[in-house]
């Protein structure tokens, strides 16, 4: 029963972080597990590409960021930008830019804004090598 209970404050912690403020409806797409490591301010993610000495390593996080644009999951990849787990929101950044740039999907000024503005904040991430 405990168990249960605390899901249910970490899914309600979820949609908080996902809507930009507290909300008390669970919202089923933020108990995506990709959704979850990108947006958990305590997760270590490093961001790259392909790491590791021979290059065959995928980070968890380009894993998740994958899943997601495979999946559609575009609303999902937009709430990232308002989480604070920097990692997960330069790849949500990464893959929202691809996205427009192949006319997958369109970034309102809105959008466009909280990307600059996260580009600006200079914060140093955690990348692997």
């Amino acid at each position: 029963m405990k168990t249960a209970y605390y899901t249910i404050l970490f899914s309600l912690a979820l949609c908080s972080c996902a809507n930009g403020g507290p909300h008390f409806l669970i919202q089923q797409d933020t108990l995506n597990p990709d959704f979850k490591i990108l947006t958990d301010s305590l997760s270590s993610l490093e961001f790259g590409e392909n790491c590791g000495f021979d290059g065959s390593y995928q980070p968890l996080g380009r894993k998740a960021i994958s899943n997601l644009i495979s999946g559609k999951h575009y609303s999902l990849i937009k709430s990232i930008l308002d989480c604070n787990n920097h990692e997960g929101r330069i790849y949500a950044i990464e893959a929202l830019l691809k996205l427009n740039l192949k006319g997958d999907l369109e970034l309102t000024e809105m959008e466009k804004q909280k990307i600059k503005s996260i580009i600006e904040e200079d914060k140093e991430i955690n990348r692997c090598m």
